[in-house]
């Protein structure tokens, strides 16, 4: 009897030890610390979070939907796709109003990623978060897909046939 109860201290003790440093990687403000890695962009070298949350996209939503990674705003024209009507609930749409209010939208978003393919706005974007700019058209459509999740997701457990039924 005394063998199982000190087996189960242990694991109570183990388990205790966990949520201790799982709380310690917790960051001041009380959301998780963010592990951040470098990835190749078309402006060169980008520090991203490794997991971003809060993601704002302004023309890639139906690859970043087919990952199951779901932007908190992202183009209106994108989101008014038929095919991507039944995945868009909860997605704000971006202000075009100007691209003032589009800048005032983003940083009240408070993304940690934004990834657009609007080399005019990579500066203004960037100022609020790391941004990625991905030049339309430079890329086959699997390596742009492949790229885009491997911004948001691990997905090396994934493929592409997968993913896509090809």
């Amino acid at each position: 009897m005394h063998i199982h109860i000190r087996k189960l201290l242990a694991i109570l003790a183990v388990f205790a030890m966990t949520l201790g440093f799982a709380a310690c990687s917790a960051s001041p403000d009380g959301g998780e610390s963010t592990k951040m890695k470098t990835v190749q962009t078309d402006k060169g070298e980008v520090e991203i979070p490794e997991h971003p949350t809060r993601i704002i996209s302004d023309y890639y939503l139906g690859e970043f939907l087919a990952v199951d990674v779901k932007p908190v705003i992202a183009s209106p024209y994108a989101l008014n796709n038929p095919y991507l009507k039944d995945y868009v609930e909860g997605i704000e749409p971006m202000n075009i109003t100007s691209s003032e209010s589009t800048l005032e939208q983003f940083a009240e978003a408070k993304p940690d990623l934004i990834v657009t393919i609007t080399e005019a706005d990579y500066e203004k974007y960037s100022k609020i978060a790391p941004t990625v700019y991905i030049q339309d058209g430079k890329r086959p459509d699997e390596e742009t897909f492949r790229y885009i999740a491997s911004l948001a997701v691990s997905y090396t457990h994934l493929t592409l046939p997968t993913i896509v039924g090809v």
